[in-house]
């Protein structure tokens, strides 16, 4: 069900929602919120759904690539995102 993912830009819209609005409520320093954040382990993960969700789905554009470009698809959005985050 595709309603049940969100998408990348909506996560990272969270994120930076709760770093910039909800953390500063609990670390009321700018310079511990930055350690805190320095310190923090992030996980970032994507393709199982990218892959059942889209290009498996027949319905999808991204079919007029072969695994590898998808592959590599994959990668270019995800080091995009991580750069915004």
């Amino acid at each position: 069900m595709k309603g049940d993912c969100l998408s990348w830009d909506k996560q990272i819209e969270y994120f930076t929602s709760t770093v910039a609005n909800d953390l500063p409520r609990i670390i009321n320093n700018k310079k511990k919120l930055r350690h805190h954040l320095s310190k923090s382990i992030y996980l970032v993960s994507m393709g199982s759904n990218d892959y059942m969700l889209n290009y498996f789905n027949p319905n999808e554009t991204n079919k007029n690539l072969n695994p590898e470009e998808y592959a590599n698809y994959l990668l270019e959005e995800l080091t995009s995102r991580i750069k915004v985050i």
